[in-house]
């Protein structure tokens, strides 16, 4: 539907969505073990029998924003507007959910620039593969469209929090990081793109 959405009032050809979400790059359902009995029967380990044995809250109310998330993710916290940090379910590990909402007041032309944004933000994310830029790891979407979840890697420390304790060589160590990354986005023809070190903003720059 989303696809359709852009496809049908853009007067571009939009690429089909399974050409950058594959199913074995989504961390939605999470890792499944597979075994194998003698008779070739498959079976799930225990601890994705629990999982769906288990009823998991889809929905989280975070300092007065909510979250639809699925059941695949746990633990919410806030870490900026929009931004929550949290917990795979069968993994553990931790990432950064960015919520992309709609703005339901918007004119038909405003709905249609959020789309058309988010599908690029989605896009560009998942063509990148370096190591000083941020990972896509996962699309939540609802049924509505009305709100785009961006599961990302999260960092483990905020720049503006140590900033006035950076020493010179410090400085040149994340300018450098950053210039790579910078870099590493030009020579894949995205030329304009958020660029800073901090977590809270979403960017995709990885130190």
């Amino acid at each position: 539907i989303f696809e359709q959405t852009v496809r049908s009032q853009n007067d571009t050809e939009v690429p089909n969505m399974g050409q950058y979400f594959k199913t074995n790059n989504s961390h939605t359902v999470g890792p499944v073990q597979i075994y194998k009995t003698n008779h070739n029967e498959k079976r799930i380990s225990v601890q994705e029998q629990s999982y769906y044995n288990t009823v998991h809250p889809t929905k989280y109310s975070i300092r007065g924003n909510t979250y639809n998330v699925g059941t695949s993710y746990y633990h919410l916290d806030k870490i900026a507007d929009n931004v929550v940090s949290a917990l795979h379910r069968l993994s553990n590990e931790e990432v950064a959910i960015k919520k992309l909402e709609l703005d339901l007041s918007g004119s038909e032309l405003d709905k249609l620039k959020f789309w058309k944004n988010a599908y690029k933000e989605m896009k560009i994310l998942n063509t990148l593969n370096h190591n000083n830029i941020i990972k896509l790891r996962d699309v939540i979407l609802r049924d509505d469209l009305n709100e785009i979840y961006l599961v990302q890697d999260l960092m483990g420390h905020d720049l503006s929090k140590i900033k006035h304790k950076l020493t010179i060589d410090n400085i040149k160590h994340y300018m450098y990081k950053i210039l790579k990354g910078i870099k590493y986005m030009h020579s894949r023809n995205v030329s304009k793109y958020e660029k800073t070190p901090v977590e809270k903003t979403g960017t995709p720059i990885k130190n």
